[in-house]
């Protein structure tokens, strides 16, 4: 259970755009940049009980946006073991479309993803390759809040570890459509804009262990 609320933290700092992902040992590691305007969307599916976050990034300036993105649904009849689905990397940019108002994104990843049966009570994980995922997600900003943060954070979900450092304005708003299959019901979000400043972010996603 802890695991599992450890998901919901509004983990506002957000993506980036990206450099090639790289192995260092058997983590998986992407470093991403943001320049221009992003999102962040908590993702609940109370069908299945799942949770989770997902962010979307654009850099203006070098031409790139990139998607991250993680949720764990409980195992039926197990409260021991959550199913943890996690995944980072490019995506065209005409898959995402932003702006003060709001924002959409229409994909199917063209990166590898992970799904890792992770053991809440002992920490451990085993994680295989997955399928590609489709996301249809819509943004609307619903003037509710307004903040400028500067941030240097860091925070793990299981096998992964995120690391991120910067300072954006945030304007609050709410999510409908689907991930990965599941619906998004009742998702707040964020709307992001950099300001011409630059967030960076590492996702450090372990394989095995």
């Amino acid at each position: 259970m802890t695991f599992l609320h450890a998901l919901l933290i509004p983990l506002v700092a957000l993506l980036l755009a990206l450099q090639a992902p790289a192995w260092a040992g058997n983590d998986r590691v992407t470093v991403v940049r943001s320049n221009g305007n992003s999102v962040f969307a908590n993702l609940v599916d109370p069908a299945t009980g799942s949770s989770g976050f997902l962010s979307v990034s654009r850099d203006a300036v070098a031409g790139t946006t990139a998607l991250d993105f993680a949720w764990a649904t409980p195992v039926p009849g197990d409260p021991r073991h959550v199913v943890l689905v996690q995944g980072a990397g490019e995506i065209p940019q005409a898959a995402f479309t932003a702006g003060r108002d709001g924002a959409q994104l229409n994909v199917v990843t063209p990166f590898e993803t992970l799904r890792c049966l992770v053991d809440i009570e002992e920490g451990s994980f085993d994680c295989v390759p997955g399928q590609p995922l489709a996301f249809a997600l819509s943004w609307t900003r619903d003037g509710f809040e307004v903040l400028w943060e500067q941030r240097v954070s860091e925070y793990r979900l299981g096998p992964l570890r995120v690391r991120q450092q910067g300072q954006f304005e945030q304007r609050s708003a709410t999510v409908t459509g689907s991930f990965g299959g599941l619906a998004a019901s009742g998702g707040l979000g964020q709307l992001i804009d950099t300001r011409g400043a630059t967030l960076t972010r590492e996702v450090r996603m372990k394989s095995t262990r």
